[in-house]
């Protein structure tokens, strides 16, 4: 995985106003790796360098007003289209006049995407050069963002200065228990400020959170109603006490749970993780390129009894589309299914994205699918996705780089998915373009 590094180093302040921006005015650099998202050309002396020249006070002022949604909100359609969610994930809402570099942060689980693209500052005489994108693990990026700011507070102290807004921000997050960090995270994967909730939004909060399973809870705050916490969670908690009751027999099933490799440490996107489970489990079940067109056709290839299988799937309403499938283990250790009711092809997806939760797992569940864009949601529909429809298959059967949409529609019959699954695999792995 990628490394985030704040490099700095105190300078003289020149001209710079207020006690807290003289005392910390500093060199400033962003490193991800070997890559500087603050490399620029500065226009005044011709040259290019890695760092920046400016107050830090303003960017840890930002990082600690916003750290729970920082880090923990992750984006949504809905979320995207409100113009208070770039402020709080993007350091140019840091700048206050200053050359802050483009960085952005979106959260999607256990790692954040990180984003820095070129920007012409006019009245600095300056130039972001670098454009670039990677992935942090979420641990890596708390920790250097906490090194940051704590450094920051704590050259204020050194140069006498107190009770700054900083200060006072950064002492609520730094004394956070762990009790009351469950509830800011949970606050914050619904788009809250943990620090600023009514009392009955809170209180349902909590209550949602203490009702349901510890590794789901994060998952349904991702894509849950903020108006419906309570009567979502206890659709959801029913549906798996439902499931723990489930008879059918896939007990064969945990011994895949090999074949799956574990989630790449080296910075590479989620939903290379799922192509790359899909493929080694394809292998280990010998299964070539063969079309599953059925839930039969996914039965014989797993080597389970077809009416076990049916048996394992549920079909009745969850608490809203949002929701698209739950996966519990049984007395047996085998996985059941509870999902959305849908024709064939889109329920056939969800099932194998939750088995891809069921074998990926190191417990035993449960586990949620849902519309979500989390790290885990985006794994497990590429492994369902090239699961279904191998894209070394599609590879086989399209001749040219540019095809029909009606041979889209066939390559989608001939595996038994929709259309647009066919049209992220072309994409994705760089098959073809269409011409509809």
């Amino acid at each position: 995985m990628n490394d985030l590094t704040f490099e700095f180093e105190w300078a003289d302040p020149l001209g710079a106003r207020g006690p807290e921006l003289r005392a910390t005015w500093a060199r400033f650099a962003i490193r991800i790796d070997q890559r500087y998202a603050s490399r620029v050309f500065d226009q005044n002396v011709k040259t290019v360098r890695e760092s920046v020249y400016l107050p830090l006070y303003p960017i840890a002022e930002w990082v600690a007003s916003n750290w729970w949604r920082l880090l923990f909100e992750i984006e949504s359609s809905e979320r995207a289209a409100d113009p208070s969610y770039e402020r709080r994930h993007d350091f140019r809402w840091a700048r206050e006049g200053y050359s802050v570099p483009p960085l952005s942060f979106t959260a999607v689980g256990n790692v954040l995407q990180l984003q820095w693209m070129p920007e012409i500052l006019s009245l600095h005489q300056l130039e972001f050069l670098e454009t670039g994108s990677a992935y942090v693990s979420l641990g890596t990026a708390q920790q250097s963002l906490r090194a940051f700011v704590t450094a920051v507070t704590e050259r204020l102290v050194a140069c006498d200065i107190s009770d700054t807004y900083l200060q006072q921000e950064w002492r609520v997050v730094a004394n956070t228990d762990a009790e009351e960090a469950e509830f800011c995270v949970a606050a914050a994967t619904l788009g809250f400020d943990p620090y600023d909730l009514e009392e009955a939004v809170a209180a349902s909060i909590v209550a949602v959170a203490e009702s349901l399973p510890t590794n789901i809870r994060r998952e349904f705050f991702i894509v849950a109603s903020r108006e419906n916490l309570r009567e979502q969670s206890a659709v959801i908690k029913d549906g798996i006490e439902q499931l723990r009751e489930n008879r059918a027999d896939l007990r064969s099933l945990r011994y895949f749970r090999d074949s799956i490799p574990p989630a790449s440490a080296n910075g590479l996107a989620p939903w290379e993780d799922g192509y790359d489970a899909a493929r080694a489990l394809r292998s280990d079940l010998k299964a070539g390129v063969r079309p599953i067109q059925s839930f039969d056709d996914l039965a014989d290839i797993l080597g389970v009894g077809h009416s076990q299988f049916l048996a394992a799937i549920v079909d009745q309403p969850l608490a809203g589309r949002a929701y698209e499938a739950i996966v519990a283990t049984n007395h047996l250790e085998g996985p059941v299914f509870r999902t959305n009711p849908r024709h064939d092809t889109a329920k056939r997806f969800h099932v194998c994205r939750g088995l891809y939760e069921y074998l990926s797992g190191n417990d035993d569940g449960p586990w949620l699918v849902t519309t979500g864009l989390s790290d885990r949601q985006k794994r497990n529909r590429a492994f369902a996705a090239e699961f279904l429809a191998p894209s070394a298959g599609i590879r086989e059967r399209v001749r040219s780089r540019v095809i029909p949409g009606s041979e889209v529609e066939e390559l989608a019959k001939h595996y038994g998915v929709s259309t647009d699954a066919i049209v992220h695999q072309l994409r994705n792995h760089r098959i073809a373009s269409i011409a509809w």
